[in-house]
């Protein structure tokens, strides 16, 4: 028997993501803003992460370490302060 690592529907997470201004107050419309200003691949793990609600499954889904998630999620949540 062989396992397939399900794929990672990134575009259907990220349409979660996505900025409206109809549903948004100011701080969400700017914290979405941010996350879409990240490169490709910070976006993926912090929106994955953020899927998954856990760093060892996140990591699964990168096939990493949930210490190295943890230390991008680290790195990108400080880009996000910086910017808020």
């Amino acid at each position: 028997m062989t396992f397939q690592k399900p794929h990672i529907s990134l575009k259907k997470i990220q349409e979660e993501y996505v900025n409206d201004i109809f549903v948004d107050d100011d701080k969400m419309y700017r914290l979405k803003e941010i996350i879409n200003e990240l490169d490709d691949l910070d976006r993926a793990i912090l929106i994955v992460y953020a899927d998954e609600g856990s760093m060892a499954k996140a990591g699964r889904k990168f096939n990493v370490s949930a210490a190295t998630i943890y230390s991008n999620v680290k790195r990108i949540r400080q880009i996000i302060k910086e910017k808020l």
